[in-house]
């Protein structure tokens, strides 16, 4: 707050004393208080309550009483002017003024006064009544007050046809309903008579306007706040804040349907348009720079995820479709060769002819990225099982014994349907599902259906390209292992399913460990889980979520997991390189799924199920050892 800031407020000049600053801060203060009681709604009411604050600092900052004091002035009314500061203040009503308000000339008696004073009287205070806001009575009220003086001053000429202006003091008038407004400083307008006219025509004007038209007293209020939002949002225009700045221009359009402001938003809209557009087209053209480099099915896969309908996508499509044709004759000539080899060798010496990761270049494309994909994790020690946590630990997992385990290579995302697709197209495998001729799915809840299989997702709906990059479902532990043993033929790296210990080992973040209860870096299960109360509905695309200390994502949440071990009770002895028990009816299931709560996420939990069950969360990663 400033001083000319202060002295604006109250409509003060400089040099204001210290009774013109309490009568001014009086004056304001009463009307603010009646437009807050008469506020038609909250937000003017909310203006009006800004606007009195800002009167009350001014007071203060203008050497008015303290905070305490404030209470004490009036809350409503005319406020009363020292006679010494009326004398100062107010100029006498001339003699042709008060007959023109009275409507009366000379000469004339004092019954002819008396009767012209009573009829004015009766006229302005039904306009009073009458009046539609505050400023209009204010008027009436004014007028009533020079009503009285005029009185006063022509009663002692009524005593005589044409008597001199009287010296004497003046009789007081006769007494009034209304009390007597305070005068204001500037000097009346000669032609008084006009006053109730304009008035009651403005009554008039107000009776006939539509229901709901804005007050001119709101108006006001609203044009200050209006300008004061208006400046603000030029301001951060100026300093280019754009998104800003049309927040701005908004709030202050919602005041005031100002065509200068409407042109600043649809401008401001045109500009963050153009920015955003531009920025589109280079994150366009970065990520297709991206998926050219790749140049992989999962690649131009994440490309239309992101850019459905940018100038690229055709393109992205075709090179899916040249990719695929790709790897259809790489299976042909994989599978000439197979067949070749078969009928002049053995078994055992097929894995000499095996291809190498040198030739990489001869592979699905899915298949490249999920060798470039493992994640190494060094051997350790550490404690499996589970003795503290926020759930406490299930009677198996209350068993806990140190492990010890070699160095082995992980998946970093869990198999995607691409990279499953690629199986199913170089071998024509029938999964568990597809046999079967049935899906377990959730739609609200668990539903069985006809014909679901790894080709769905998790609601029983086919996938699209767009999807290729989730996870793969409705898959068993069988199929799982025949997905393994073909990669291992085509690679000549003897991927499997990883043992319950490699799971929990890699899950925990292995010798860069930080212990945390989840497979995360973060204590915010949500920062690096798909699971029950942080899910899209379905299976998400892998790897969007945070990855732990190792560098592997999902492995709490998204879709349970497929171990190689039976599942059985753990013993306390400690173990190096555990397989888990040598037999067994159901196979181990680490991680939980989408649908999953979070109990079921931590890094300790275990289910199992039958090496034939499949679900609509149920997938898989594979390890291998160099």
């Amino acid at each position: 707050m400033n001083e000319q800031k202060a002295l604006e407020l109250l409509d003060l000049e400089p040099g204001a004393s210290a009774s013109e600053i309490r009568r001014a801060y009086q004056e304001v203060y009463n009307e603010l208080q009646i437009r807050l009681t008469n506020a038609p709604t909250e937000h003017q009411k909310e203006l009006y309550r800004k606007r009195l604050a800002a009167v009350e600092e001014a007071y203060l900052f203008l050497g008015g009483e303290s905070e305490e004091d404030l209470s004490e002035l009036p809350s409503m009314g005319p406020v009363e002017t020292a006679p010494e500061e009326k004398a100062q203040t107010s100029k006498p009503m001339s003699e042709s003024a008060a007959l023109e308000l009275l409507g009366l000339s000379k000469p004339f008696s004092r019954g002819r006064l008396v009767d012209a004073y009573k009829g004015k009287k009766e006229e302005f205070e039904r306009g009073f009544k009458s009046a539609p806001n505050n400023e209009i009575k204010n008027a009436f009220k004014k007028t009533l007050g020079d009503l009285e003086n005029a009185f006063s001053l022509l009663e002692p000429l009524a005593e005589s046809p044409a008597p001199p202006r009287s010296e004497t003091p003046k009789p007081d008038p006769p007494k009034q309903e209304i009390p007597k407004p305070q005068p204001e400083k500037k000097k009346s307008p000669p032609l008084l008579w006009a006053i109730p006219v304009l008035l009651l025509l403005a009554a008039g004007i107000w009776f006939f306007l539509p229901k709901g038209e804005k007050q001119d007293e709101i108006s006001q209020e609203v044009k200050e706040e209006f300008i004061k939002v208006k400046s603000q949002a030029d301001l951060l225009a100026e300093k280019q804040y754009w998104d800003q700045a049309l927040e701005k221009y908004q709030e202050a359009y919602a005041l005031m349907a100002d065509a200068e402001v409407q042109d600043s938003i649809t401008s401001m809209e045109k500009r963050l348009g153009d920015i955003a557009s531009a920025a589109q087209k280079e994150a366009e053209s970065k990520d297709w720079a991206t998926a050219q480099r790749a140049n992989s099915t999962s690649a131009y896969l994440d490309f239309i995820k992101k850019h459905p309908s940018s100038s690229y996508t055709a393109q992205a499509e075709q090179k899916i479709k040249d990719l695929e044709s790709q790897l259809r004759n790489q299976r042909q000539a994989s599978s000439t060769s197979t067949n070749r080899s078969t009928q002049t060798t053995s078994p055992a010496s097929t894995a000499t002819s095996i291809p190498s990761t040198s030739s990489m270049g001869s592979l699905p494309q899915a298949i490249q990225e999920l060798q470039r994909n493992m994640v190494l994790v060094q051997g350790g020690t550490f404690t499996m099982g589970c003795n503290t946590g926020p759930f406490g630990c299930s009677d198996r997992e209350k068993t806990i014994f140190n492990v010890s385990l070699s160095d082995y290579y992980i998946g970093k995302y869990e198999i995607t349907v691409a990279q499953f697709k690629a199986f199913i197209d170089a071998t024509n495998y029938q999964t568990d599902a597809e046999k079967e001729g049935i899906g377990t799915v959730w739609n609200g809840n668990f539903e069985v259906i006809n014909g679901v299989n790894w080709r769905h997702d998790s609601r029983g709906k086919i996938r699209s390209i767009s999807d290729y990059n989730h996870p793969v479902v409705h898959i068993s532990w069988n199929d799982a292992t025949a997905f393994a043993k073909w990669l291992s033929r085509i690679t000549g790296k003897n991927y499997r399913l990883p043992t319950e210990a490699e799971w929990e080992f890699a899950a925990r973040g292995g010798n860069k460990s930080k212990g945390f209860t989840y497979s995360g870096t973060s204590r915010n299960i949500k920062d690096y889980a798909w699971y029950y109360f942080s899910n899209s509905g379905n299976t998400s695309p892998v790897g969007q979520k945070n990855a732990n200390e190792l560098g592997i994502f999902d492995m709490s949440g998204n879709v349970a997991e497929w171990c190689g071990d039976w599942y059985g009770n753990y013993t306390s002895t400690p173990k190096t390189n555990p397989v888990g028990p040598s037999n067994g009816s159901k196979r181990v299931i680490r991680g939980g799924g989408w649908m999953s709560e979070s109990e079921g996420l931590r890094v300790s939990s275990s289910g199992a199920a039958s090496s034939n069950t499949f679900n609509f969360q149920l997938g898989f990663r594979l390890v291998y050892i160099n």
